[in-house]
């Protein structure tokens, strides 16, 4: 069970980008029964049994996410957010960047406020 929920953990599956964590739900509910679809949402519902015995198992699969904005050419990421999600819980979280050449890990901060001037 552990293996299983570290799979589905280190799957990527933001707000509309969750087509990987739904091949994996499938792919893994296959495995355990015989009826196994998925709905025009990307809700993954699984059957077991047939009438008043029947058990559906319906998994919704996307997580709240960071969508990139802008990259500065410094390397400071800014970024909207991607569904419900308290903003002041962010700092100091590590993230995974989602990019063409792999998995990217970042922590969000933030930019001083106050600049630092040279008297003359």
């Amino acid at each position: 069970m552990f293996k299983l929920f570290e799979k589905l953990t280190g799957t990527p599956g933001g707000s509309g980008f969750e087509e990987k964590v739904i091949e994996v739900i499938a792919s893994e509910l296959e495995r355990r029964l015989p009826d196994v679809s998925i709905d025009p949402l990307g809700n993954v519902i699984g059957k077991l049994g047939r009438g008043k015995n029947q058990s559906w198992f319906v998994v919704h699969s996307d997580e709240v996410g960071l969508l990139v904005k802008y990259i500065d050419p410094k390397g400071y990421i800014y970024f909207d957010l991607n569904g419900m999600i308290d903003e002041r819980v962010l700092l100091s979280t590590k993230v995974d960047i989602c990019a063409d050449k792999g998995i990217l890990t970042g922590v969000v901060g933030v930019k001083n406020r106050h600049l630092l001037t040279r008297k003359t």
